[in-house]
């Protein structure tokens, strides 16, 4: 499913299931890895990197392929950059032959840790991205990208 419903998608989670005292979920500009990748430090360069929260994983035709979270003791840029390696000039290499295909990361900011699982849950069962079962990375998908 495309990228460009997740906006919407937010809106209702935000009117439907956030209780009034939990802070509205809050969505990313898009996230280029190709282009906005810096090699040090990349945990501290992503869409709200130091928050728990969701992120998605998009293609070249931005199509949703991973709906992931980070909550406990990760935050987005940790998660987020575990999949991922700097190599100069300011680009990004997939760690995982699955994440070959990612071009763009988006990122989703939560006020609580434990609510990165409902947001991620709710977005899987509605963009049903290629590579989430159940709301977990399928088994093909963890393979080594070769180096």
């Amino acid at each position: 499913m495309n990228v460009g419903k997740i906006p919407s998608l937010l809106d209702t989670f935000n009117e439907k299931y956030r209780g009034p005292a939990i802070h509205p979920v809050e969505l990313s500009p898009r996230y280029d890895l190709s282009r906005d990748w810096i090699a040090r430090k990349p945990e501290g360069k992503f869409p709200f990197s130091h928050f728990p929260g969701v992120y998605v994983f998009v293609d070249e035709t931005e199509d949703v392929v991973y709906v992931g979270k980070a909550s406990n003791n990760n935050t987005l840029g940790q998660r987020v950059s575990s999949y991922f390696k700097g190599v100069g000039g300011g680009k990004a290499v997939a760690r995982l032959a699955v994440c070959e295909k990612v071009r763009f990361v988006h990122t989703i900011k939560v006020s609580e840790s434990f609510f990165s699982a409902a947001v991620e849950e709710f977005l899987i069962q509605r963009l049903d991205p290629t590579l989430n079962r159940h709301g977990r990375l399928k088994k093909e998908a963890l393979k080594l990208a070769p180096q």
